[in-house]
């Protein structure tokens, strides 16, 4: 679930900076990224902050889904263009800015708590961008006629690519609940 991107990249920095000080590293390299991330407002410091972070989350579960993308059987000519795209950091900013910002400032606490339907959550336990916790967290904060959060050891943010047969397993016992 996406609960807060701000707030999952702020713990996945203390996170990070609690295992490079335990691990007895230098981290003023870390610590000025997250400066210049919180002084900044561009996709090149939310990225920087993410690939700072990073290696302090490593999924067991790894797959490339750079690869999935562009392999699906059911992407086309456009899908193709956008990874492309990617490749290129100032377009893709240019083109995705206003995107970002709406997904950089959302947080699903700004809206209503309450569901009508029931609620199921699978997360990655290794999952940085959408933060396990805040899911956790969000999933015993609502109200609705049934709350399920499932974890998936190992995984990070892409638990249904990572692990489909677990993924796909959960959603199973999900449904048959209702």
């Amino acid at each position: 679930s996406y609960v807060s991107c701000r707030r999952s990249d702020e713990l996945a920095y203390e996170d990070a900076l609690a295992a490079a000080k335990a691990n007895g590293e230098d981290t003023s390299d870390l610590e000025e990224v997250y400066k210049t991330y919180r002084e900044g407002d561009s996709l090149k410091e939310y990225l920087a902050l993410r690939n700072a972070t990073s290696g302090y989350h490593p999924a067991k579960n790894k797959v490339n889904t750079s690869l999935l993308a562009v392999f699906c059987p059911y992407a086309g000519t456009d899908d193709v263009r956008w990874v492309m795209k990617q490749a290129d950091l100032e377009l893709y900013e240019k083109l995705e800015n206003s995107l970002m910002d709406t997904t950089y400032e959302y947080d699903v606490y700004d809206y209503d708590l309450e569901y009508d339907v029931p609620m199921y959550f699978i997360s990655g336990s290794m999952d940085y961008v959408c933060n396990t916790s805040l899911t956790r967290t969000f999933s015993e904060d609502i109200t609705a006629p049934r709350t399920v959060f499932a974890v998936i050891a190992g995984g990070g943010h892409t638990p249904q690519y990572e692990t489909p047969e677990a993924f796909g397993e959960l959603v199973k016992q999900m449904l048959k609940l209702g």
